[in-house]
């Protein structure tokens, strides 16, 4: 029996973290995947990184904080909505006590297809 989660059950527990959700684990399919990110103020944020594959929409749900995308800085809060192209550096910090949105990846998003902003895309 698939289990469904509400937004009150995924937001336990502290400190940064991403929390993969869906009817019976991560939603992830052959076109996308889904994840709740949480970060705190006092956390290290989501450090400059780029996706040589996978496009990726974030939907701002609770907080505020400051997002950053190919050296641009703009402030965000619930309602905002950030679309980043493959290769688009990008990096997110919480300047709220707690930041929540939704990752949205397409094609879904791989550890593989994670790297870190020191490697200069191509």
């Amino acid at each position: 029996m698939h289990k469904v989660l509400n937004w009150e059950d995924l937001r336990s527990g502290s400190g940064d973290k991403i929390v993969p959700v869906g009817l019976a684990g991560p939603i992830n399919s052959d076109e996308l995947s889904l994840a709740l990110v949480e970060l705190t103020s006092d956390g290290p944020g989501v450090e400059p990184h780029f996706h040589r594959s996978s496009t990726e929409v974030f939907l701002i749900v609770e907080g505020t904080g400051f997002a950053t995308v190919n050296g641009e800085s703009v402030p965000i809060a619930a309602g905002s909505i950030l679309l980043m192209e493959r290769d688009d550096v990008h990096s997110v910090e919480a300047t709220s006590e707690k930041l929540s949105f939704w990752a949205i990846s397409s094609p879904p998003w791989t550890p593989e297809d994670h790297h870190s902003a020191e490697v200069i895309p191509i």
